[in-house]
């Protein structure tokens, strides 16, 4: 073999291992990703209408203030105050008031206030006030002012709906809220002349420890237990709505 080929035969060896080694090294790559976001809503409770007539509500919503007119008389009497609380926020809040201390003959009109359950953009307007007996001369020039603080709270809540419940020879019977849970609002759907007769767990059928409340009743605390439907309309079943909280 001449010098000449041997050069030419050593240069083609030399590309073809250029090439092998080439497609060897080469690879394809891709790749996807996957993102989530997570956001915790808002949560706010603010002061809105209706409130008195003659109630300011502060520039931020979170209160409200009433002059009530001066008082020219020793009968009994009251100054209603009424202001409404609306969940400004993205979940359900629970609504609990507590006042300021009332010194006889004063009282505060309504007190103790059932728990509301508030559901988002939901409203409760409060009819409170202030209410007292006859007046002595002891009360000549004295004033003072009653403070409503209302805690909004997001305090685990659940409804929990009924079965379908059809009358019978004893009514409507009754449902609760899962144990370690009280109720704190009740209403139901389906029955046109249904009304809602509550009493507290263990009372005996029939004994009612509260009146005819029509559609709907909101319980205060430490009320818990079962709620139940009375009616002499047949033919109509109807469902239990009960607001629970821990």
């Amino acid at each position: 073999m001449s010098l000449r080929k041997a050069a030419a035969l050593l240069g083609a060896l030399a590309i073809t291992v250029s090439l092998i080694g080439a497609g060897i090294s080469a690879s394809f790559t891709d790749q996807v990703t996957a993102q989530e976001n997570i956001e915790v809503g808002d949560f706010e409770c603010l002061i809105t209408t209706p409130v008195t007539t003659g109630a300011t509500i502060a520039g931020d919503g979170k209160s409200v203030t009433y002059d009530a007119p001066t008082i020219l008389s020793s009968d009994p009497g009251s100054a209603p105050f009424q202001f409404t609380v609306l969940n400004n926020g993205d979940m359900p809040a629970v609504l609990t008031v507590t006042t300021s201390s009332v010194s006889a003959p004063f009282s505060v009109i309504g007190y103790p206030f059932a728990t509301i359950a508030l559901a988002p953009t939901g409203t409760y307007t409060y009819n409170t006030g202030v209410q007292w007996t006859e007046l002595s001369n002891d009360n000549l020039d004295t004033s003072g002012s009653v403070t409503w603080t209302v805690s909004c709270g997001d305090t685990d809540t659940q409804t929990v709906n009924s079965a379908g419940l059809a009358y019978g020879p004893t009514g409507w019977g009754g449902w609760s809220c899962p144990a370690g849970t009280q109720i704190v609002s009740a209403s139901y759907s389906g029955g046109d002349l249904a009304s809602l007769y509550l009493w507290r767990a263990g009372a005996s059928t029939g004994t009612f420890d509260y009146p005819n409340t029509g559609t709907s009743y909101v319980y205060s605390p430490p009320e818990q237990g079962v709620i139940a439907q009375n009616d002499n309309d047949s033919g109509e079943t109807i469902v239990l709505h009960l607001v629970c909280t821990a």
